[in-house]
Formats: structure tokens, sequence, C-alpha cells
């Protein structure tokens, strides 16, 4: 029977969210997970014979990968196509990382009293006028995830070796949006032009940052290491205080104040994953945090489209009863050990 957790232990501040229902699957629904992988990815993933229902109903089977001899909860989706894979030659893997988690910025207004802790958003602009803005907090969620996604990508590419394949790593980091959407909000007077320059130099910092890290753990013998993109690289280096709102409309989107961005960006999430599955010879795997399955699910819509998705769930940092980090402000001494448990 299911368990909703509504408390934490000492020590846990702020890494299970509450309210998380967390409980055993039945065997049928774990087993379903577990022939999702085998169908793309035969014998990738090695089933425990136990499963976890998250609070979406999400069941996640518990298992290891080639690489991670500790079990961990994965959720999978495939969609469509052939299951065919003799054919397949090349691991296409697409993923994409947030920025920042939800406590890390604050912005302040001409009071300095700080009003909101969190990425920059239509709503939260929509009647204030910023004057300054900060990174403020540690925050489990990116250094987590960017350990544990490169953790299952060198996974991924330790089976494309063994089974014959190529494998490459496309990883999404939305810093133009962030941009794009801060410029917006400068040339609608809610955020002040130091506020913009400071976020921008925030934005650029934290993509430099997380790039560097992947690549610094990523293994030197693999002949290929991860690409880094957004779907709106093609107007990065035109992302300025001195942009045009105009210029900021793309064919087919409205933009009265700072428009359809999050659409565009969800979009360009989608439009990835469609760029990279109709390769005949490649298998595209999307392998992303949980939250991510609306991207999946939208691209499957696609006539033709075949695809395997993989979620990872975090790792636990002190009761075995979760599986869950909030993406809230932590220590430094939790963010180190959610990162050490994926090592």
């Amino acid at each position: 029977m299911a368990k909703t957790f509504t408390t934490q232990q000492p020590g846990q501040r702020d890494l299970v969210p509450p309210k998380v229902i967390l409980g055993p699957a039945s065997t049928k629904a774990t087993n379903k997970v577990i022939r999702t992988l085998e169908k793309k990815l035969p014998v990738f993933f090695n089933g425990a014979g136990e499963g976890v229902i998250t609070s979406d109903s999400r069941v996640c089977a518990l298992g290891t990968v080639p690489g991670i001899e500790k079990p961990f909860y994965l959720h999978a989706r495939n969609r469509a196509g052939t299951d065919d894979t003799r054919k397949i030659k090349y691991l296409r893997i697409v993923s994409g990382l947030c920025l920042f988690g939800k406590h890390e910025i604050a912005f302040t207004e001409r009071d300095n009293a700080v009003r909101n802790r969190g990425v920059l958003t239509e709503e939260l602009a929509s009647s204030r006028r910023f004057t300054d803005v900060e990174k403020v907090a540690d925050d489990i969620y990116v250094p987590e995830a960017i350990a544990r996604l490169t953790k299952v990508a060198h996974s991924l590419y330790k089976y494309s070796e063994t089974s014959g394949l190529e494998a490459d790593w496309h990883i999404l980091l939305p810093a133009p949006e962030y941009k794009m959407r801060a410029v917006a909000a400068f040339k609608t007077g809610r955020l002040s032009l130091p506020a913009l320059e400071r976020y921008i130099q925030i934005v650029e910092e934290r993509a430099d940052l997380i790039t560097s890290q992947i690549k610094n753990s990523w293994p030197s013998h693999l002949k290929t290491e991860p690409t880094f993109t957004s779907p709106l690289d093609h107007i990065a280096n035109e992302i300025s205080p001195d942009l045009r709102l105009d210029d900021l409309r793309p064919k087919g989107y409205k933009m009265d104040c700072w428009g359809d961005v999050p659409k565009q960006e969800y979009d360009g999430y989608v439009k990835n994953y469609l760029k990279h599955y109709k390769d005949p010879n490649s298998l595209l795997v999307c392998l992303e945090n949980l939250q991510e399955t609306p991207v999946f699910s939208q691209a499957a819509k696609t006539d033709g489209f075949s695809g395997i998705a993989l979620y990872p769930l975090p790792r636990l940092v002190h009761d075995k009863s979760a599986s869950l980090h909030s993406h809230t402000g932590t220590t430094p001494q939790q963010v180190q050990e959610a990162v050490q448990s994926w090592r």
C-alpha cells in the first residue's frame, strides 16, 4: 500500500518534499517498465524485482545498469517504431538541464526587501520592478542532476561499446531562454538595467559551470564528448539590452510582454527530440529528470516517432523510504552527499 510522507528525519531539511506518495508497485506494473527497457535496450537494465509508485502514478523499477552497481529506481517510456535492435548502429542520447533550483536566485525591489527566490517568470514580474538580483543559496537540484544524468550517460556509452554501437550525448542548456525572458522584462520596465546585466552574468556563469563539470567528469577513453546546445542558440548572440521586443518575437509567436517564451522553450525541446529520431540507424534515448515526461509524450504524437525515454530517480540521501529531492535551498553537506551517491 502506498504511503504518504509528510515529515522529515533529523538532518533531512528540505530533501524530501511533503506529500510525495511512494510505495510498492505491482509486479505487473514493474515488469512493464522492464519490458519497455528490454524492447529498445536489450540487457541494459537488470531489474531487482521491486518497484515504486511516485505521486502521479508513474511506476519506477529498481535495478542496475552497466557501470552502476548500486540499484536505483528508473522509469521508462517507449514510443512507436520498430523494436528490431539489429538495425541500430548509434545511440543518440538527449538530455535537458535547468540552470537553477527554485531558491537559488533572489530578486530585490526598490525597498531592498527580497520578494522572491527563483528564476525569472512572467508571473513574478507582472506587477513588480526589480532593481537587483543575486545568487543567494545552494541548491541540491543542479549538482545532483548533473551527477545522476552523467553517470547514467556513462552507462549508456558503456552499453554501446559492448553492443558494438556508437553513442553521442546532446545536452540542452536553456541559457538563451533565461536571458531572453530577462531582456523582455527589462523592456517592459520590470527589471532595471543593472539587474538585467547581473542576471545575464549569473546565467552565463552557471551555464559555463555546468558545461565544465560535465566535461571534467567525462571519461577520457570515450570517443565523443557531450555537446551542448539550446533551442534558441540561433539568436543567442543577439540577446542584449538593445534588443527590441519585436526582435524577440519569432514567427508564429505572440509577444506582448515576453509572450510565449515558455512555450517557445517547450517547443524547442520537443523539436530537439524530433531532430534526432529520424535516422533509421539510430535509437533516440531521452535521458531526463522525471518531471520532463510531457516533452517525450508530446514528441511521441508525431507520426513515425520512435525512441525510448529514461528517467532515473535521485538516490536517497538520508531516508531509505523516499527517493525524491525537492528543489529547495540545502546545506553544502547535503549537496555533497547527493553528488557522492552517484560516484
